[in-house]
């Protein structure tokens, strides 16, 4: 291959990508704009028939009543509510869900204390009990050293009041 052949490969690559991308945003777009279309469309023809049912004067109030109700019923059934409440109510879900994770972590977090605190605690123990037990070797370790030098010492002195005694 030439290093031509690569450039014209990696230009081809580079086009396919682009052609990739403006794809692929026209049909978020278009997507996006079908959905706030059809969601518009849907409160038009509510409000269309509401006003013809409001507007018509030949019928009676009951009949008008149950036009109302079942326009109220076609309206749940096609969902017509605010798009932006679709995604809050998402989101109120999706924080739900966080402050479920938070509450457990939390508690979580809380038991690690409680065993740090003590572990820390038995930890200070064993170090106290080791240092007593250090200084009590060592009391022993001087009382024996110190009566052995003072035994030296009596028996020394000992033997130079014999020699005294004998000279």
């Amino acid at each position: 291959m030439t290093p031509a052949d690569v450039i014209s490969v990696a230009q081809w690559v580079l086009l396919i990508l682009i052609c990739y991308l403006v794809l692929a945003i026209a049909s978020l777009l278009v997507t996006f704009l079908l959905k706030r279309l059809w969601w518009q469309l849907k409160v038009g023809v509510t409000l269309v028939c509401f006003g013809l049912i409001l507007v018509d004067h030949n019928v009676n109030m009951e009949t008008r009543a149950i036009r109302l109700v079942c326009l109220v019923f076609v309206c749940i059934l096609l969902s017509i509510r605010s798009w932006k409440d679709r995604t809050m109510a998402a989101r109120i879900v999706h924080l739900e869900e966080q402050v479920k994770i938070l509450k457990s972590k939390s508690r979580e977090m809380e038991s690690w204390r409680i065993r740090c605190v003590i572990l820390s605690c038995c930890l200070v123990l064993v170090c106290c009990i080791l240092c007593l037990v250090v200084y009590l070797a060592l009391r022993v370790y001087f009382a024996i050293h110190n009566s052995e030098y003072l035994e030296e010492t009596v028996r020394n002195s000992l033997y130079e009041e014999i020699l005294k005694l004998e000279g």
